[in-house]
């Protein structure tokens, strides 16, 4: 996944956030802001991060994007509890 593969809001945000390594980003449903956190996670690189969501379909969605990066994720919530 490369920056080339973000919107311009996208790349816009990203480069504003890696000014600050903090911020908010509000937008429609499905406009991307999955793959803007995944951007930022990679810029960053933590050894952990946490993400919190409200439902288990974004649950699934979160691992498969940070699995599609070589992050080994883990779920704990919806019938799971992975080591």
């Amino acid at each position: 996944m490369t920056d080339s593969q973000l919107y311009d809001w996208q790349k816009y945000a990203l480069e504003h956030w890696s000014n600050r390594k903090r911020g908010i980003v509000q937008a429609t449903t499905g406009s991307g802001k999955t793959r803007f956190a995944v951007h930022a996670y990679k810029k960053i690189n933590p050894r952990v991060c946490y993400v919190v969501v409200p439902r288990v379909a974004l649950l699934h969605e979160w691992f498969e994007e940070f699995s599609l990066i070589d992050v080994v994720p883990s779920r704990i919530g919806g019938k799971y509890k992975d080591e």
